[in-house]
């Protein structure tokens, strides 16, 4: 090999280096003269249709995507200044193609801790380890992920209906150490809680309908009332517990009414049943 492909062999490390950095540093060149923070809050107001604040720490990055990261993340409501979500921390993803234009698109959205419904208090709402969701626009299908710590993972696609404050959505968990669950929910949101308005579910195939809520206002926590025709827990090896009450720590409360045609369960069948978890559910809206 001759001595100038050495040079530029050994050369070009250090080229793509150099390229990298000036990268990361015109970009935050970039993002400070928009305002960083203020630029990066309008997009996400933006794309998800609710005002969003970035309180806590902010840092542009260039690897693996450019973009931003940083701490307290909330949406608010735009009727009452309620949070609806909270973030511990957050990752933005921007898009390549609109950033070289100088302009702000996200691509995807990673929150860590994340509580829905809640204020500062450490124990106020619904906690997911972390949620990421990719090519984000209201009106739009986008693919997200659930990291639900020990209960798996869950993966699936969501539109969100930002004008009329709704959600449809599309889930699969479970699997190996859980039921097999396939999951469509039209539901709508605000301030008090999520409004489960339809619920099409499969546990490891067998069909079940019905309606629920997850309730911020009264801290009822899941309440979910559903139906079945015929529903083999033998078959799910599901043990249901005795009350919805779970010990401190151990997870939101849950009011469930199950109702259905045929219930099998040690081998006994039993026709017209309803089985309850808790009190009875109540997803009546507040002023409703």
């Amino acid at each position: 090999m001759s001595r100038r492909w050495r040079v530029a062999l050994l050369a070009l490390p250090l080229a793509i280096a150099a390229l990298a950095g000036l990268a990361w540093l015109a970009l935050n060149a970039w993002l400070e003269s928009s305002g960083g923070r203020r630029a990066i809050e309008q997009v996400l107001s933006g794309q998800i249709g609710y005002p969003v604040s970035l309180a806590g720490e902010f840092e542009v990055v260039l690897l693996p995507s450019p973009g931003v990261s940083g701490t307290a993340l909330r949406v608010y409501d735009t009727a009452n200044d309620a949070v609806l979500v909270a973030g511990g921390s957050y990752a933005v993803a921007l898009a390549l193609r609109p950033l070289l234009r100088r302009e702000l698109h996200v691509d995807r959205l990673t929150l860590g801790e994340v509580r829905f419904g809640a204020e500062d208090a450490a124990d106020a709402g619904f906690l997911i380890p972390e949620f990421e969701v990719t090519g984000f626009e209201p009106e739009r299908p986008a693919a997200f992920r659930l990291d639900l710590g020990p209960f798996g993972e869950a993966a699936g696609d969501f539109t969100w209906r930002a004008a009329a404050g709704g959600v449809d959505l599309n889930l699969d968990w479970g699997g190996f150490l859980f039921p097999r669950l396939s999951l469509d929910v039209r539901a709508a949101y605000d301030a008090a809680g999520l409004w489960l308005e339809a619920i099409d579910a499969r546990v490891d195939g067998q069909a079940v309908r019905g309606t629920g809520c997850y309730r911020f206002d009264d801290e009822s926590g899941l309440q979910l009332d559903l139906n079945a025709g015929r529903l083999d827990l033998d078959a799910l090896d599901l043990a249901l517990p005795d009350t919805g009450a779970g010990p401190e720590g151990a997870g939101p409360p849950v009011r469930l009414r199950l109702s259905a045609e045929e219930i099998v369960r040690d081998g006994v069948t039993a026709r017209g049943a309803v089985l309850n978890l808790g009190e009875d559910p109540d997803c009546r809206r507040p002023g409703g």
